[in-house]
């Protein structure tokens, strides 16, 4: 799924910049990275990755700021997201297993968790999806609700819920899997 909340209908993908080290520097771009990262590692990447890639139309900057004012009139939605994205990060790394995780069985168990940890957040991510998608008018913020309250939809999630005891293993082999869902219609 591609969120598009920075570029229309693709990925961001970082661009190298040329003596970036010295550009930052001269614009004193490390307090505004640290400001932006608020002690957070990967924030503060994301965040100096974001501002170094310059945009190259006048589209790509409007969709950008069509989002920007979305989360300026509605900051709470911002930090509704961000508290998802973070229980699912935190769940994810609280669920490694270190040395252990090398045998199948840890590997399995710990790829359980995890999917449950992100079953959660997709739950809570499609709740904000379908609560607040009249509350945006960004193109960007739009797409991405939709495409959440497509893709996560509840017939698919109960799937996914389906398969966690499925891959508990008990005994040493799974349980008979659960039938399949019709697959959704076209819309």
């Amino acid at each position: 799924m591609i969120p598009g909340l920075l570029l229309p209908g693709r990925p961001f993908v970082p661009a190298p910049v040329p003596h970036a080290d010295d550009l930052i520097a001269d614009l004193g771009l490390d307090v505004v990275f640290d400001a932006m990262g608020a002690g957070d590692a990967f924030a503060r990447g994301v965040a100096r990755d974001v501002i170094l890639t310059p945009l190259a139309t006048a589209d790509e900057i409007r969709h950008r700021q069509a989002v920007f004012d979305d989360f300026r009139r509605h900051p709470e939605l911002l930090y509704e997201l961000d508290r998802v994205a973070q229980a699912a990060i935190e769940g994810e790394r609280r669920s490694y297993f270190g040395l252990f995780a090398r045998s199948a069985e840890s590997l399995c168990h710990r790829s359980r968790e995890v999917l449950a940890v992100f079953a959660d957040a997709f739950d809570a991510l499609r709740a904000i999806a379908e609560t607040r998608a009249e509350d945006v008018d960004s193109p960007g913020l739009r797409d991405l609700f939709a495409t959440v309250r497509r893709d996560l939809a509840p017939p698919y999630l109960e799937q996914v819920r389906a398969l966690l005891p499925v891959l508990e293993f008990r005994a040493g082999r799974p349980p008979p899997r659960p039938p399949r869902p019709p697959p959704p219609r076209a819309a």
